[in-house]
């Protein structure tokens, strides 16, 4: 199963992501905001591009990144919007997610709302590849 440890997340993105996360849910309050998915396998990888989750293939995904010893240091993670009762907000159009997107952006991050095929629910470096 995918993670959501942020300190699978590379070292500059755990700054970001726990920043991301004070952010929302002081904003979104009674709402809350969490990280759903940060490091995933590849054969995660294949399982969450099998049902939909993610156009990438294993190996393409900056959930995928480790460091050269095998360590996970993924560069994005997913969260999930939760109404006051804990139920998870699926549909990426819902204002709360446009919201999150403004302050993935004010941190300098990359959303997946901007894309051509949107991912609201999701937040990664700008040059993940680079980074």
């Amino acid at each position: 199963m995918s993670d959501r440890r942020i300190a699978d997340l590379v070292a500059d993105l755990q700054l970001k992501a726990n920043q991301f996360l004070q952010l929302a849910n002081a904003q979104l309050a009674p709402s809350t905001v969490a990280v759903t998915v940060t490091w995933r396998s590849g054969p995660e990888q294949a399982v969450a591009k099998a049902h939909g989750l993610s156009n990438a293939s294993p190996g393409e995904s900056p959930h995928n990144c480790t460091m050269a010893d095998g360590t996970p240091a993924a560069r994005a993670f997913d969260w999930g919007v939760f109404n006051p009762d804990g139920s998870y907000v699926t549909d990426g159009n819902d204002p709360r997610y446009q919201e999150c997107g403004f302050i993935i952006k004010g941190l300098g991050l990359s959303w997946g709302g901007d894309w051509a095929h949107p991912d609201y629910d999701h937040a990664e470096l700008v040059d993940w590849r680079d980074a």
